[in-house]
C-alpha cells in the first residue's frame, strides 16, 4: 500500500493522544464540543481540525492560486521571464510533511498570542472554567480548528504554485544584478516561513513552562495527568500528522492540479518549459 507507513503513524498518534486523553477523564470546556468529556472535546478538535485542513488546504487552493500567480507576474516579477520547469518525481508525500512544519507554527503562534484575550475565552469556554492559566491553555485549544482554517487557506496556494514548478528568471534581460533563477512558490514560501522562525518556540516553549508552574493534579488522575504534560510539547508533531489526510488528498491529485495551475499560467504569457542545469 503506497501510504501504509505514514497512515500507521497516523493512526498510531491519534490513538495514544484520544487514550490519554480518555484516561484523564473530566468534562469538557470548549462550548463547541460534541459532546460533554474531555474524550469528545478532543474527538471534536481533531475533526474540525482535518475537515478544516482538507477544506481550506485543497478547496481554498483552487480559488486563491490565480491571484497569487497574477500578483506575482504582474507585481513582483514584471520584469523577469517566467517559464515552466520539468524536475524528476520525487517523494511528493514527504515533501508535503516538510512543508506541513510552517504553518504547523504559525497555527501555533496563532494560538499562543490570542489565547489570553478575555473575550474569546469567554466566547469560547464554559463559564466553570478558572481564570489565569486553565482559560489560557483550554483557549489556546479552543483555537486550533479556526487557526487551522486560516492558515492552511494562506498556505494552500503556495502548496499549488510549487508543484505547477512555475519559475521566474532575469536571464536574458539587460540588468547588472546576478543572475537569479526562483520558484514563485519558492517566493511566497519564504515570505511565510518570517512568521514561523524560533520567537514561536520561544512563546511555545514560555507557555508549557506555565502550564507546568500552575499545574494542579487532581487525585485518582495523577498518571494520565503527567502523561499530559509529557505529550504536550510533542503537540506540533500531532499537528502536522492532523495534515495527513490533506497531504494524501494533494499527492492523488497532483497531476490535476498542475494542469490547472498551468493552465492559468498560460493566459498569463507562461508557455515556455525549461531545464535547468546548474554548473
Amino acid at each position: 500500500m503506497r501510504y501504509k507507513k505514514t497512515l500507521i503513524i497516523y493512526f498510531v498518534f491519534l490513538s495514544i493522544t484520544l487514550i490519554i486523553m480518555a484516561s484523564i477523564g473530566g468534562a469538557m470546556v470548549i462550548k463547541y464540543s460534541l459532546g460533554n468529556t474531555m474524550f469528545s472535546q478532543m474527538v471534536t478538535l481533531m475533526l474540525y481540525m482535518t475537515g478544516f485542513s482538507i477544506f481550506s488546504g485543497f478547496l481554498v487552493g483552487y480559488v486563491l492560486v490565480p491571484l497569487l500567480l497574477l500578483v506575482h507576474k504582474k507585481l513582483i516579477g514584471r520584469k523577469m521571464v517566467f517559464f515552466f520547469e520539468e524536475k524528476p518525481a520525487s517523494n511528493r508525500l514527504k515533501d508535503y510533511l516538510i512543508k506541513g512544519l510552517y504553518p504547523t507554527f504559525i497555527i501555533l503562534n496563532f494560538c499562543i498570542i490570542l489565547s489570553k484575550n478575555e473575550l474569546l475565552q469567554d466566547l469560547l469556554l464554559v463559564d466553570t472554567v478558572a481564570p489565569g492559566i486553565d482559560a489560557i491553555i483550554d483557549t489556546f485549544m479552543a483555537l486550533f480548528p479556526f487557526a487551522t482554517l486560516a492558515v492552511t487557506a494562506i498556505f494552500s496556494p503556495v502548496w499549488f504554485l510549487l508543484d505547477a514548478e512555475i519559475m521566474y528568471s532575469n536571464i536574458g534581460r539587460a540588468t547588472t544584478k546576478p543572475t537569479k533563477v526562483k520558484s514563485v512558490g519558492e517566493w511566497y514560501m519564504d515570505l511565510l516561513k518570517g512568521y514561523a522562525g524560533i520567537s514561536v518556540i520561544m512563546a511555545y516553549v514560555q507557555l508549557y513552562i506555565d502550564l507546568v508552574t500552575g499545574f494542579k493534579i487532581t487525585p485518582g488522575y495523577e498518571t494520565a495527568q503527567i502523561a499530559l504534560l509529557i505529550m504536550f510539547p510533542a503537540m506540533p508533531a500531532l499537528f502536522l500528522y492532523l495534515y495527513v489526510p490533506l497531504f494524501i488528498l494533494l499527492d492523488l491529485t497532483f497531476q490535476s492540479r498542475r494542469k490547472y495551475v498551468r493552465r492559468i499560467a498560460k493566459k498569463l504569457g507562461i508557455t515556455e518549459v525549461k531545464e535547468i542545469y546548474f554548473k
